[in-house]
């Protein structure tokens, strides 16, 4: 059994084992003051979702909490694994066709002194043809509708759109504009952790695997100002049946 040990950064005090202690250093969390924000939930607003259980109705077509529609086809459900994952089913080979889930309620709103923390660890079949968005937006089905980014939309998130393969872009866009910076490249059937920060000053971080990437388009001008809620969608490109295996997400954001 590996010892729980704490550690301060940035007067932040952080808890971690020999599994995960070096991610923490530089990871999404490594500034994140996780135990105030667990001790004193008039500091901040967050969730933290395992996947483990819900409340309310579950069906292939259903999640308490969540918004789930489908673009002609799909499916989700909550999968009998350790930890507990949920998987988003395109449902389908035909262009455009898949699943779009989000969190009821848009509660995260960017503004200065706001400091955000967002952070999923997922894999996906079939990236070789392969539409996705995981981040951030507002309440909207047709967010990624045939596979292009509605730019109409608030919205801040990883997205491959139709013809990327399995090309990794972080995407934002206040409605008017989107900007893109290509940011990792996923692999089949494999694990990758995405991760944002926005910092009291409304800079963006963005995070592959805990290993921060470069950004030069996706620019604090280009940021969502409307509210927005945790996103997941997994659409088929042709030809191939994509599954997103979510294992969990994250977000904790100053009050």
């Amino acid at each position: 059994m590996k010892k729980v040990q704490a550690r301060y950064k940035e007067r932040n005090q952080l808890f971690f084992t020999g599994d995960n202690g070096e991610n923490l250093k530089k990871g999404v969390f490594s500034n994140c003051p996780i135990l105030a924000a667990n001790a004193d939930p008039f500091l901040m607003h967050g969730v933290f979702e395992d996947f483990t259980y819900h409340t309310g109705y579950q069906s292939s077509t259903a999640l308490g909490g969540w918004t789930y529609s489908q673009s002609s086809s799909g499916a989700i459900g909550l999968q009998d694994e350790a930890g507990g994952v949920l998987n988003i089913d395109s449902g389908g080979v035909a262009a455009g066709h898949g699943s779009v889930l989000q969190k009821i309620g848009e509660n995260i709103v960017l503004a200065s002194d706001k400091d955000l923390w967002f952070e999923t660890r997922l894999k996906v079949t079939g990236v070789s043809k392969l539409q996705i968005f995981v981040g951030l937006a507002e309440t909207n089905t047709s967010l990624l509708r045939a596979g292009d980014l509605d730019a109409s939309s608030h919205l801040l998130g990883f997205c491959i759109e139709t013809g990327s393969s399995a090309i990794l872009s972080l995407y934002e866009s206040e409605a008017t504009a989107e900007l893109s910076d290509v940011v990792g490249a996923l692999v089949s059937d494999t694990y990758i952790k995405l991760g944002l920060t926005i910092d009291e000053d409304l800079n963006i971080a963005c995070y592959i695997d805990d290993t921060e990437i470069t950004l030069t388009n996706v620019v604090t001008s280009g940021l969502p100002t409307s509210a927005m809620t945790p996103t997941f969608i997994c659409q088929t490109d042709g030809t191939e049946q994509p599954i997103m295996s979510v294992d969990y997400f994250r977000y904790i954001q100053r009050r």
